[in-house]
């Protein structure tokens, strides 16, 4: 039975990446990537128990001004199951 749906606007051929994952050196090499700056304050901020939507928050508004310094929360979550 076919319901007649439309596709959804986010199905597409490339897979999605949350913003700044390329520029900030996150994904696949992020268990074993070398420290950066980044790395060394979500880790941080981690271990203090926030939550990957505070790191995120936190990280907009204290480093507004290096978007190399700001990462999503959906780019936490993945780096951490990846691991």
């Amino acid at each position: 039975m076919k319901l007649g749906f439309a596709p959804s606007p986010r199905a597409s051929s490339k897979p999605y990446r949350p913003r700044g994952t390329a520029a900030a050196g996150w994904g696949s090499g992020f268990a074993c990537g070398a420290p950066t700056e980044l790395r060394m304050m979500v880790l941080d901020k981690l271990r203090r128990r926030w939550f990957p939507m505070q790191i995120s928050s936190w990280l907009a508004v204290h480093h507004a001004d290096r978007p190399e310094l700001q990462v999503s929360h959906e780019t936490i979550y993945q780096a951490l199951y990846v691991q």
